[in-house]
């Protein structure tokens, strides 16, 4: 943790000397049992909650959240009153206490609280604590978190902070032939402030967790400030709290100046919950607003529109519940809001790996073609690379085919002239497609090029139909599926986990695969090479080398093949080469110094096999461990630190399957080529082995 800290202070008597806890005598609030703590609470809350009702918003605020309370109580392990403060932390901190040696899966943290879970379902909460917001069955501050022990027994998954109030979500779990309640799913709790009605259970202070009472098990919970949203199993959205801003998005009725006490217990969303189409998978909450994110991936939002949180203009404020049309056509998998911000993650449009070829179209280095688009009144010409379209399109590659025989055959005097192709610059032109838009043709490159549909909406139905027309059915596919997004239900459901996420991994990985498996047809074909890498044969007399035809165009992604190409640093020599009748140059560059460097033939094949596809899973399955340490050197030589990280953790995959001189080669390996990853890991595992000599 770093930032405003919650620390624990010593207090010194006037002598300056640590005070004794035992030589006072303290009243402690943590002297009543849970359930005497509880029936209390019930108490004082019947007898204040009518005259809290019709008090204005702020006396209420005011009056509850400005108690004063001191922890003088409160000693440490020397016996020692300690007094709880906040201290600036200018860098990350590491959390002391309990919670140092568990496993934590969930973090949330409030205006001067926070809470954390654990891998067993457990909570744990530290900070301030002057309204009851750590659960903890007091109001003692703790600048150490401490176990919430109303929780156990339930697995809770989700948790929120409000300002000082906090909220809480069991696991949602297989029903069982157990009775105890507290094997139920999607249990709901709040505590903390609830002057604002943000406790959900009509209660204005709660020291321990209350259970929210909802019509289904909820999936997530959020907190703004001052109001709180649950989601259940159903994709349905439940608010109260706070409604002065148009949280609720219940437009222009049931808010605090009309109704005091309506949110004061859980509301469903009617604008949502009306429409069949939408169903909601989580929400989050900025200060005064809410965002929900649908199954589709639509965002939601509706509230106070302080520096346009909203993201929809710069409107006050809106009751009702609006799509952010601002994210287009992206499909968003996450959604967080801070006090007057907010952000998303979406689904990569295309493969991650190939949206690198982006910079390859758009610089055009390397290009050997050019397409003739737009028509007789605005031309224009636009380059590509044959490797890559031939190899994403199989429409393209055919034509080019027949474009090359009707060159043949008219530079040998059979036919006429070639219409539609010719050389100019070196580039290979093809007018093939005069009638195309511009626009249309470079977003049907760009979708070859990284597998990204980006277009401008009216132009969309064209680029479908030319997709059409070169048979890139993928590309219409998702040109439909863009066109018919407002019409959720006839959309087959992304990938929906149970804990109420979208994924968003299964389309991308089979498009990332679908992208290797094209790319991987130009890998070390002879075809439109333009560079030819000579790997000496060992042991031959004389020397001789194995071939490794290659493309500049697609090896230019990476700065040591760049510089190895252009400029007065280019190596090796111009040959020439056959293709048919033609005669083009090929760069010969012999590459004495990999296997030197610890670079292997088939680790080398393996990083021009991940240059071209960017899919480890086509390199893993046919390399053996040591090749897999060859492929790890040769990425760190040639900069790719992506398939450097991918190979370290594959090699970390395997250590607990070596033996004792195994693991040792391994530290060895990782010592030397600075995998201070695998580093660790296999001093860890030695140490297992061999507890004694470590």
């Amino acid at each position: 943790m770093w930032g405003l800290l919650p620390v624990a202070k010593v207090l010194y008597d006037e002598d300056g000397v640590a005070t004794d806890a035992s030589d006072r005598a303290t009243v402690e609030l943590a002297g009543l049992s849970s359930e005497e703590m509880r029936q209390a609470q019930r108490t004082r809350s019947r007898a204040e909650l009518q005259r809290h009702m019709n008090d204005s918003i702020m006396a209420r605020l005011v009056r509850d959240s400005m108690q004063v309370y001191e922890d003088a109580g409160v000693v440490n392990g020397e016996n020692v009153k300690v007094q709880t403060v906040r201290a600036p932390c200018m860098t990350p901190r590491l959390a002391t206490g309990p919670l140092a040696r568990l496993v934590v899966t969930n973090i949330a943290a409030g205006f001067a609280h926070s809470l954390a879970t654990t891998n067993e379902g457990a909570v744990f909460s530290c900070g301030y604590n002057d309204n009851g917001q750590l659960g903890l069955g007091s109001r003692r501050n703790s600048a150490e978190f401490q176990r919430i022990t109303a929780l156990e027994g339930y697995f809770i998954e989700h948790i929120a902070c409000g300002q000082q109030h906090s909220l809480a979500c069991s696991r949602i779990m297989e029903p069982g032939d157990d009775d105890d309640p507290k094997t139920r799913s999607g249990v709901c709790f709040s505590w903390g402030l609830g002057v604002l009605g943000q406790l959900g259970t009509g209660i204005n202070i709660s020291w321990l967790p209350e259970e929210v009472k909802l019509a289904r098990p909820a999936i997530s919970v959020a907190a703004g400030s001052h109001h709180s949203v649950a989601v259940t199993d159903d994709g349905r959205v439940y608010t109260w709290g706070h409604s002065e801003y148009g949280q609720h998005g219940a437009g222009e009725t049931f808010y605090d100046l009309q109704q005091n006490a309506h949110y004061f217990f859980p509301r469903v969303q009617k604008a949502l919950a009306d429409d069949p189409r939408i169903k909601v998978v989580s929400t989050c909450c900025s200060s005064h607003s809410t965002f929900a994110l649908t199954r589709d991936g639509s965002v939601m939002s509706w509230g106070w529109n302080a520096f346009g949180v909203l993201g929809n203009g710069k409107y006050q404020h809106s009751v009702h519940p609006q799509r952010v049309f601002g994210l287009k056509d992206n499909v968003t998998v996450a959604v967080g809001a801070g006090s007057n911000h907010c952000a998303v993650a979406v689904r990569p449009r295309g493969a991650h790996y190939s949206l690198s070829y982006d910079r390859i179209l758009a610089n055009g280095d390397f290009a050997d073609l050019v397409f003739v688009v737009g028509g007789p009144t605005k031309v224009e010409r636009i380059k590509a690379h044959r490797v890559v379209v031939s190899a994403r399109s199989g429409y393209i590659r055919g034509l080019l085919r027949v474009l090359d025989l009707v060159k043949k055959t008219s530079e040998l005097g059979v036919g006429s002239d070639s219409k539609g192709t010719k050389e100019e610059e070196g580039l290979f032109e093809v007018d093939e497609f005069q009638d195309v838009d511009a626009q249309v043709f470079r977003a049907f490159l760009l979708f070859l090029y990284s597998n990204r549909l980006n277009v401008v909406s009216h132009k969309r139905k064209a680029l479908g139909q030319f997709a059409s027309r070169v048979c890139c059915d993928a590309l219409v596919v998702q040109c439909l599926d863009t066109w018919r997004k407002e019409q959720l239900a006839a959309l087959p459901p992304p990938s929906f986990r149970r804990s109420g996420h979208l994924t968003g991994t299964e389309p991308a990985s089979s498009e990332a695969q679908q992208f290797g498996e094209d790319m991987k047809s130009m890998v070390f074909s002879e075809e439109v090479a333009d560079v030819v890498f000579l790997w000496p044969v060992e042991d031959s007399v004389p020397e001789t080398f194995e071939r490794l035809p290659a493309h500049k165009a697609v090896l230019s992604q990476v700065e040591y093949f760049r510089t190895m190409f252009m400029g007065g640093f280019s190596e090796g020599k111009v040959a020439t080469a056959g293709n048919g009748s033609e005669a083009s140059s090929v760069h010969e560059i012999p590459l004495h110094y990999m296997h030197r460097d610890g670079v292997s033939l088939e680790a080398f094949k393996g990083l021009l096999l991940w240059i071209y596809t960017g899919c480890f899973e086509l390199l893993s399955a046919r390399l053996e461990p040591s090749d897999m340490m060859d492929l790890y050197v040769g990425a760190s030589l040639l900069g790719l630190t992506v398939l450097a990280s991918r190979c370290e953790l594959q090699l970390v995959g395997l250590l607990p399957q070596l033996d004792v001189d195994s693991l040792r080669a391994c530290e060895d390996f990782a010592e030397r080529y600075d995998a201070r990853r695998l580093q660790t890991m296999s001093q860890q595992v030695l140490r297992k082995l061999l507890p004694t000599e470590c």
